[in-house]
């Protein structure tokens, strides 16, 4: 079964919604459910997919991605390309 990966991202970062100790195992397949609150319009990308533009208060989703590989994953808002601090990693054990 996909899993679904909740994110919020606000003007300032990304952030996972998930427990503390989870972790994802190679093969698993997601869907990255992403909400903008934030002020600014917002993206979300990874490996290659990204969500739709999202306005301040919506919601918007990737397709399914399979993460065939262990490693760090980079992920990003590519309207704010140059952003320190919108962009982090997932990790696939």
């Amino acid at each position: 079964m996909p899993a679904r990966l909740f994110m919020t991202e606000t003007d300032r970062t990304i952030t996972f919604n998930v427990p503390r100790n989870a972790f994802l195992l190679r093969g698993v397949v997601v869907s990255f459910v992403v909400e903008n609150k934030g002020r600014k319009p917002h993206r979300f990308a990874i490996m290659g997919h990204s969500t739709r533009t999202i306005a301040p208060g919506k919601t918007a989703r990737t397709t399914f991605i399979i993460f065939n590989t262990r490693g760090r994953f980079l992920f990003y808002d590519p309207l704010h390309r140059t952003s320190k601090t919108l962009r982090g990693y997932l990790t696939i054990e």
